[in-house]
C-alpha cells in the first residue's frame, strides 16, 4: 500500500493503491494534531475493500468546530495482520 494525503479545504482525502495481488479489507483513519496546544483530534475510521492493483480514494471531513490553525495530519491505512501498517503525514493550515 502507498498512501498518500491529499487536501482541499475541509476534506481530506487518502490515495490508497493495493500493489499486491490479494483483495483484502482496510482500514483508513487520519488523526490531526494542533502544532500549537497539541490537542489530538481522531476522525472516524473508513473501512472499504481493495482488490488487487486497484487505486482507491477514501474522503474525510473535518468537523465544523475544528479550531483554525497549524496541525499535523497523519493518515494511516490498516488492511490487516499480514499487510504492514503504511502512513502517511502532512503539515496543514486550517483557515
Amino acid at each position: 500500500f502507498a498512501p498518500k494525503l491529499n487536501t482541499q479545504d475541509s476534506v481530506y482525502r487518502i490515495e490508497v493503491k493495493n500493489i499486491g495481488d490479494a483483495q483484502v479489507h482496510c482500514k483508513g483513519s487520519i488523526e490531526l494534531l494542533n502544532t500549537a496546544n497539541g490537542k489530538k483530534t481522531k476522525l472516524k475510521p473508513i473501512e472499504f475493500p481493495m482488490f488487487p492493483q486497484q487505486v482507491r480514494y477514501v474522503d474525510f471531513v473535518l468537523p465544523a468546530s475544528m479550531a483554525k490553525g497549524k496541525y499535523t495530519v497523519v493518515a494511516e491505512v490498516d488492511a490487516g495482520e499480514d499487510v504492514p501498517l503504511e502512513a502517511a503525514e502532512k503539515t496543514i493550515d486550517i483557515k
